[in-house]
């Protein structure tokens, strides 16, 4: 005679939900219909932040604020990317 034992295991999953995102230098939370702009930033070798990863977002007129004179060069346009 064979015994079946049923045994039926449960895994624990843990989800991350985002409610919501706003730019990191602002604060001004976006809503659903703005895109939101993720930057990271990877520091190299000699650096003080030598291996150091930081992410950021921001919004367009932050971006415009801070940023977009800083900037070297603009890597692809718009149209370019979005076959326009």
């Amino acid at each position: 005679m064979v015994n079946k034992i049923t045994v039926t295991r449960f895994k624990e999953i843990t989800e991350e939900v985002i409610r919501s995102v706003s730019c990191d230098w602002c604060g001004e939370e976006f809503n659903e219909t703005d895109a939101i702009n993720s930057f990271s930033i990877h520091f190299g070798y000699g650096s003080k932040y030598d291996g150091d990863i930081y992410y950021f977002d921001i919004c367009d007129d932050c971006f415009d604020k801070y940023l977009k004179d800083k900037a070297s060069e603009v890597i692809e346009q718009r149209d370019e990317y979005w076959g326009e």
